[in-house]
């Protein structure tokens, strides 16, 4: 203790009794507690926030790419029932399967299937 003592002495250059070097060390200590309080407090505040923002990104992200998809089956769908509905009508007007197929690059056995389901063939 007296070696530890004397190095504080030499450290600092302040002439310090046992008493005062233990309320230093008890100073210090409390010093430590505080700052590693506020540390863990501000640690779980970061990612507190940190959490709600990515969170709130990734439902941000996720909404808008689940829309673009939604777009883009639509788009999908449409431009399907619109083939379909072109090779109904071909159908119906007597046009060729080889035809239609040719032309809507839809195999024949689609344009027949189609056309057996629709009640056209």
């Amino acid at each position: 203790m007296e070696l530890e003592h004397l190095a504080r002495n030499a450290e600092y250059g302040i002439p310090m009794t046992v008493e005062m070097e233990k309320e230093a060390e008890t100073m210090c200590d409390y010093g430590r507690g505080l700052a590693r309080k506020y540390a863990e407090k501000g640690l779980a505040e970061g990612l507190e926030k940190g959490i709600a923002e990515s969170l709130e990104k990734g439902m941000q992200e996720g909404m808008e790419k689940g829309m673009e998809k939604g777009r883009a089956e639509g788009r999908n769908e449409g431009i399907q029932q619109e083939r379909n509905s072109n090779i109904l009508g071909m159908l119906r007007e007597k046009i060729p399967m080889e035809t239609i197929a040719r032309i809507t690059k839809v195999s024949v056995e689609q344009i027949r299937e189609l056309g057996k389901l629709n009640g056209v063939l």
